[in-house]
């Protein structure tokens, strides 16, 4: 617990965090710096920081100490002069920018907001990697595209081979399948003339030859026949 009678300077990285504003400091934090003056004792800061509760004072105190930007008065001499500084250092040391953090106010003078004193989050198992190769969809192999029968008659090759995606890799549907016995080709040959100019036993030209000659034999043979 901090004695209201310890007194506290600033040390040099105080100076130069009212001239820098490294540190990040809230408004009411750097209103404490400014009010450390190597004189005034912890209970007359408190009374110079009149909005802010007893608690709040010291808590800010320590985070200073611990930043190294006070430091105690270990021996605090008898007539002493407060350390002062430049007034515009002063207002730009306290002007709220952007980036500059926010003073919370509480209505519980127990509450604590130093960072200092924020308990470390419980780590959490990190879940496993998802393997995004097994999200990512293969590409199906290419199949060839079968031609057209007319297509294929016309350039005169065989038939198109259809591929079964169930059989075996290298095996083909036309492989696999029972194939017919081929045809047995027994050669033709050319029909000869005459049967090429009559289909019958006999061509008409034989009737025209034998009937020709029977009128010239009947008148030889009618004298004999009577």
């Amino acid at each position: 617990m901090m004695q209201g009678t310890t007194v506290y300077q600033r040390t040099e990285n105080g100076r130069a965090e009212i001239r820098n504003k490294s540190h990040g400091l809230t408004q009411s934090e750097r209103q404490a710096l400014i009010m450390v003056d190597g004189a005034t004792s912890c209970d007359g800061l408190a009374q110079k920081l009149a909005r802010l509760s007893g608690q709040r004072v010291q808590q800010i105190l320590l985070k200073l100490e611990r930043s190294g930007l006070i430091a105690e008065l270990l021996l605090v001499p008898e007539s002493i002069q407060p350390e002062q500084l430049d007034r515009d250092e002063i207002d730009r040391f306290l002007q709220q920018d952007e980036l500059d953090p926010v003073t919370i106010i509480s209505f519980d003078p127990d509450e604590d907001f130093s960072l200092d004193h924020a308990e470390p989050a419980t780590p959490v198992a990190a879940s496993p990697g998802v393997d995004l190769d097994s999200w990512i969809a293969r590409p199906a192999p290419a199949s060839p595209t079968p031609l057209a029968p007319a297509a294929v008659e016309a350039a005169g090759g065989p038939d198109p081979v259809r591929v079964d995606p169930y059989l075996p890799q290298g095996w083909s549907q036309a492989s696999s399948a029972p194939q017919p016995p081929s045809p047995i080709m027994t050669p033709v040959q050319a029909p000869s003339g005459s049967a090429r100019r009559c289909p019958g036993w006999l061509s008409w030209e034989y009737w025209f030859i034998g009937v020709g000659l029977l009128l010239i034999i009947l008148p030889l043979l009618l004298p004999y026949l009577n």
